[in-house]
């Protein structure tokens, strides 16, 4: 199934970083409208600062140290993606498939 929606909880550590990524998300935002705007009408990518504890500090959980990202990238990249098996009947027609992306 393909998600209706989607988040992402970032730390970022200044904002320099928060530039960079608001700049990154904007080229995200119109690539996607470019590509799926006339089925998306309602397609929106924003960055929202949360303000989910009492002292206004994120309550995000400590990010992963250097070598579990990399242990969890190498993973990641590791798994089956794409069509596993098709149809011996049609050509072409995929019976089964794993998208992690």
């Amino acid at each position: 199934a393909i998600p209706r929606e989607a988040r992402a909880r970032l730390l970022l550590a200044n904002d320099k970083a928060r530039e960079v990524v608001e700049q990154v998300l904007q080229k995200c935002q119109a690539a996607a409208v470019a590509e799926y705007g006339t089925l998306e009408k309602n397609l929106v990518m924003a960055l929202v600062e949360s303000k989910d504890s009492p002292s206004g500090v994120s309550s995000c959980p400590r990010p992963l140290e250097r070598a579990s990202a990399a242990k969890l990238l190498s993973l990641l990249l590791a798994l089956p993606h794409g069509p596993i098996k098709f149809s011996h009947a049609m050509p072409d027609l995929v019976e089964t498939s794993n998208n992690v992306a």
